[in-house]
């Protein structure tokens, strides 16, 4: 879902480029690479998590950088998922839509809203 994603963000001209015009640093990257990675990569988790949910699947965040030793960071967690809601009560632009209409006919999901869209609560180390 994920390159689908960058299509459906991409605009006509980015289309046309390798891997849509995405910044990429394979594997690897430091904390401060990462961060950047986070930056550009919100609204395309965002769109990957919309897809899956239409599709009935459930989202998994990734950094995409496993030989990092880094989690995912719940600052990142929690733009993606403002993101989501954003889009689900603001509208999505037309791919995003399409796609998703075809994904929940298709797996004869329900129509979206923001309630499926939350982050699992943190554990504590207390706990």
């Amino acid at each position: 879902m994920t390159e689908i994603a960058h299509w459906c963000v991409a605009g006509p001209e980015r289309r046309k480029q390798e891997d849509f015009g995405c910044w990429y640093k394979p594997d690897g990257r430091s904390v401060a690479e990462q961060g950047g990675f986070e930056r550009v990569e919100v609204r395309p988790r965002a769109y990957e998590w919309i897809l899956s949910l239409s599709a009935g699947k459930r989202f998994h965040f990734s950094i995409d950088n496993l030989s990092s030793g880094l989690w995912v960071r719940r600052e990142f967690q929690e733009r993606v998922l403002a993101t989501v809601h954003q889009i689900i009560e603001q509208g999505m632009n037309p791919r995003l839509s399409q796609l998703s209409l075809a994904l929940l006919e298709f797996y004869q999901q329900p129509k979206l809203s923001v309630d499926p869209f939350y982050l699992e609560p943190e554990l504590s180390e207390a706990g």
